[in-house]
């Protein structure tokens, strides 16, 4: 007996064939979440010592300020919330560094997902998490951490607010802007991201755009305005950082040109080769198997479903694009203009959509939409796997001839063991009040010690607001210095004979100062030392 079928029966077939073709939301998070918790794990057991970053951040949160010597405030803001409530622990840098990750690329999913759809998206998470990047500093909690996280919402936020002229978006966007403000100076990419993509889409012609543009900048200014107050009281000390470290390099126009390039080189041949291997392989394994989903459509939709369709000069198209490439020229643009060295880690915030960037411009002839899930994910788990068995291999506990000599094998508690015998004996039973010199290995070495003196950067009060006048004055500092020898110090020995140490005795008058500012308790000790 013929069964009479519902009009509407191949549409539902469709349907279901579709759903199956399209990876949910908890496939991902399965995912992300297991290559984030193999990663906390292998990294939190390799590493002899924290990420300097994570040992900074747990120095400057001690006192809370509109700035650091080095860096606007906001990470240390942040960090200041699991310190109050679980203490200055080692773990919780960790905790911070893998929510902001994984925050960043879960606005990264939902953003790529409504440009390009799921299996675009899906693709283009696995391949960024590939980026070396974000898997082998995943415990890394630093600006450049938080930066990634704003500067991705500041892109969700800007394709909102120029497609639907909504002030509501404009404000979130200047809100982003100004968090990211409170960050990094580097948020100036992504201010000229939004420049770029707001002038695509003709923001000059649209009331709405225009107001809406000067909305977002109007409340990033004022979020940032109280770190221009504090950057004028404290000299403009992050400007003069960054123009010592890098930007008054004032490097030769070869050497400009050789920086840059060494720059781009290391982002897209070096720190990204993972994720190029991951989009060619999952390619090459696609048209080595073209009955996957071939025998799932006949006929028309078949032949719809294998047709590349060339890309249009859509919206959604130049977010990507500009996202993706405008920051890659942006930063050697600023060496050659300016002569500035160019840090690797620059990179960061923003190398993550060149993943989807490529994955754009290649549209025409790779139909990303028909790769197979299994393809993707078995390639992502073979390169995490062999990234894992790297980490593992190069750390402190790897073969010796593979081992690193990152700051992750520097063992700042057997630098304490060394030193301590020799500086008890010459502390004769009073209290170390201070560690003096290199901000990391002041920072570790104090908190490998059980007195955890104060940390006073590189000597300098100014660049340790934590550091009170009136402990300064009651007992004896340590000095470190590395590789020059200090003026009457003595060498560590064993294994750290190129770090120097001594005591400095805070003079008997020093003592009146207590109370006083810290600049003139800075003058004292300067005085004192020989």
């Amino acid at each position: 007996m013929p069964v009479d079928l519902p009009m509407d029966y191949p549409r539902i077939s469709v349907e279901f064939n579709d759903w199956e073709r399209k990876p949910s939301n908890s496939l991902l998070a399965i995912v992300v979440l297991t290559f984030g918790l193999f990663w906390l794990l292998t990294l939190t057991a390799t590493s002899v010592s924290p990420p300097a970053d994570n040992i900074e951040q747990m120095l400057w949160v001690q006192s809370l300020q509109w700035g650091y010597y080095k860096h606007p405030p906001l990470p240390t803001w942040l960090y200041w919330i699991p310190v109050k409530l679980f203490g200055p622990q080692v773990w919780t840098t960790y905790l911070m560094a893998a929510l902001a990750n994984i925050a960043s690329i879960a606005l990264f999913w939902r953003l790529l997902r409504q440009l390009r759809g799921p299996r675009f998206a899906y693709i283009g998470v696995l391949a960024a998490l590939c980026i070396t990047y974000y898997n082998a500093r995943f415990t890394t909690y630093n600006h450049n951490t938080v930066l990634m996280l704003v500067s991705t919402a500041s892109a969700a936020l800007c394709w909102q607010a120029c497609t639907t002229g909504r002030l509501r978006w404009w404000i979130g966007l200047g809100v982003a802007l100004g968090l990211g403000m409170l960050t990094k100076y580097q948020i100036a990419v992504s201010m000229a991201s939004v420049l770029a993509f707001w002038l695509h889409q003709r923001g000059w012609r649209d009331v709405a755009l225009r107001r809406g543009l000067l909305l977002a900048m109007l409340t990033a200014s004022l979020m940032f305005a109280p770190h221009v107050s504090w950057l004028r009281e404290h000299d403009f000390g992050p400007v003069g950082y960054a123009i010592e470290s890098s930007l008054g390099a004032h490097l030769s126009m070869p050497e400009r040109v050789a920086d840059g390039v060494n720059w781009l080189a290391d982002q897209l041949l070096n720190r990204a080769l993972p994720a190029w291997l991951l989009l060619i392989t999952i390619v090459v394994l696609q048209r080595q198997s073209r009955r996957v989903e071939r025998t799932a459509r006949t006929g028309m939709a078949a032949s719809r479903v294998s047709r590349p369709t060339p890309p249009r000069a859509d919206a959604a198209r130049a977010l990507i694009l500009i996202w993706g490439l405008l920051p890659l020229g942006f930063m050697p643009l600023v060496g050659l203009v300016a002569g500035s060295h160019l840090h690797l880690p620059w990179g960061t915030p923003h190398l993550l959509f060149a993943v989807p960037a490529v994955m754009e411009v290649l549209r025409s002839r790779v139909q990303w939409s028909s790769m197979a899930l299994r393809h993707v994910t078995a390639t992502f788990l073979v390169i995490q796997g062999t990234l894992l068995l790297l980490s593992i291999g190069t750390s402190a506990w790897g073969p010796a001839v593979l081992r690193d000599h990152h700051w992750r094998s520097f063992d700042s508690a057997a630098l304490a063991r060394q030193l301590e015998p020799a500086l008890r004996k010459a502390l004769a039973g009073r209290r170390l009040v201070a560690v003096s010199g290199p901000e990391v290995l002041a920072a570790a070495l104090a908190h490998a010690l059980p007195e955890r003196p104060v940390v006073l950067i590189d000597g300098q009060l100014d660049r340790s607001p934590w550091a009170a006048a009136a402990t300064l004055a009651r007992g004896p500092m340590l000095q470190l210095q590395v590789g020059t020898p200090l003026p009457d110090g003595v060498p560590v020995g064993g294994a750290f004979a190129d770090t120097w140490w001594r005591l400095s005795w805070p003079p008997k008058h020093l003592q009146t100062l207590v109370g006083t500012t810290p600049a003139a308790v800075q003058a004292s000790h300067e005085a004192s030392l020989p």
